[in-house]
């Protein structure tokens, strides 16, 4: 586990908190085959929400029941 100070705050997705981070643009054609033409890029990030571990599960589970 982490020291309370990093995973409360300095890397939390807290929501309405810009974080830095790095971003991958790639290509996919309609077959799921990635181009060989990338970009890797520094970006900024912010969540609109938080969410506990076991919520996020039950999104994850909820979405692959309608499969």
């Amino acid at each position: 586990m982490l020291p309370r100070v990093f995973s409360e705050n300095l890397i939390s997705l807290l929501p309405g908190v810009y974080r830095n981070a790095f971003t991958v643009f790639f290509y996919m054609d309609e077959n799921g085959n990635v181009s060989e033409n990338y970009e890797f890029c520094k970006s900024k990030i912010m969540n609109c929400c938080q969410l506990s571990y076991e919520v996020a599960q039950s999104i994850i589970e909820a979405n692959n029941d309608t499969d």
